[in-house]
């Protein structure tokens, strides 16, 4: 635990780069009035972002210094104006929109028309809203409180306790049960709805035709989205995914997302990690497989953490 907090707090100092020391003075303040109110706001670059002061991922990092997605969606529109994918004015479908940081830089700076958002755990849910209102986005902006996956009901869902980001769908007894590096075993779990993307699709909350780019975050649960979204799969949109290889072991969704990518996508780009100056790398899509020995092989000061994941790009 201690070495993920070395670890975690050194990728931070170094995510925030040229604003190092305003970042690290508005990130100790963050922490102190953690003990005096339960949410701040914070005004970075002409945005506003309602944040949890429990919450020492998003919210710390947005209050400090921004929204995080800001560099790796510069990226991703650069790798699509290269190969010829970029749909300028069209739909950006987030899954897993927690309090709107990516879908805010999306529509603020990515050039996107319209967003499309699913966020199931209820404080994220509230401050999503929030802060699309807060922005003058929520005409914009369609906001779904369901968790997508491989099958239409309900599930439990596990809340971090200092990670508003770290929401997971609880798959009972699943392979990678056994994995417990954050305490996942004794988070509180609350029920949410599940549904399908292809459910989604066929019951009109979804036209793929609008969308320009899927942008996915579901701590591990992408091997199931994908294997419930045949429509998505068999498209041309392209899909910003998180690769988290312990997150995917865990849910017992690695064998999903590697058959979903190898039989339906032909280039992936590894976007480098989640450092500022990454560079993007293409892999065949047959050899997916090969980037969970690279990295789960994390820093001695990153067991399981930042370091040990990265963000994909499926075209």
């Amino acid at each position: 635990m201690l070495r993920s907090r070395i670890g975690n707090t050194l990728w931070r100092l170094g995510m925030y780069r040229e604003r190092r020391l305003r970042a690290a003075s508005r990130e100790l303040f963050f922490r102190c009035a953690g003990r005096f109110t339960p949410e701040l706001v914070a005004e970075v670059d002409g945005m506003r972002f309602r944040v949890p002061t429990y919450d020492r991922a998003v919210g710390l990092m947005c209050f400090a210094a921004g929204p995080s997605e800001r560099g790796t969606l510069q990226r991703v529109l650069s790798v699509l104006e290269a190969h010829g994918d970029w749909r300028g004015g069209s739909c950006f479908l987030d899954i897993g929109a927690n309090i709107g940081t990516a879908t805010m830089t999306a529509l603020r700076e990515g050039g996107f028309a319209e967003a499309i958002c699913f966020e199931p755990l209820p404080d994220n849910h509230r401050l999503l809203l929030e802060n699309l209102a807060a922005n003058g986005l929520a005409d914009r902006v369609r906001v779904i409180d369901v968790a997508l996956s491989d099958r239409d009901g309900e599930a439990d869902f596990e809340i971090s306790p200092n990670n508003s980001g770290d929401g997971r769908v609880r798959m009972g007894e699943s392979p990678g049960r056994g994995a417990d590096a954050f305490g996942e075993g004794t988070r509180q779990v609350v029920s949410v709805k599940l549904t399908k993307l292809d459910s989604a699709c066929e019951q009109g909350s979804i036209d793929l035709d609008e969308v320009g780019l899927v942008w996915m975050d579901a701590q591990g649960h992408e091997g199931h989205i994908l294997a419930g979204a045949d429509r998505l799969l068999r498209s041309s949109v392209p899909v910003l995914t998180e690769f988290w290889p312990y997150g995917l072991k865990r849910s017992g969704g690695k064998q999903l997302f590697i058959d979903a990518v190898r039989e339906n996508y032909e280039r992936v780009i590894d976007l480098g990690g989640h450092g500022v100056d990454s560079q993007p790398v293409e892999v065949a899509a047959d050899r997916i497989e090969a980037l969970f020995d690279k990295y789960e092989k994390s820093s001695f000061f990153d067991p399981g953490g930042a370091k040990a994941s990265t963000d994909l790009l499926l075209l």
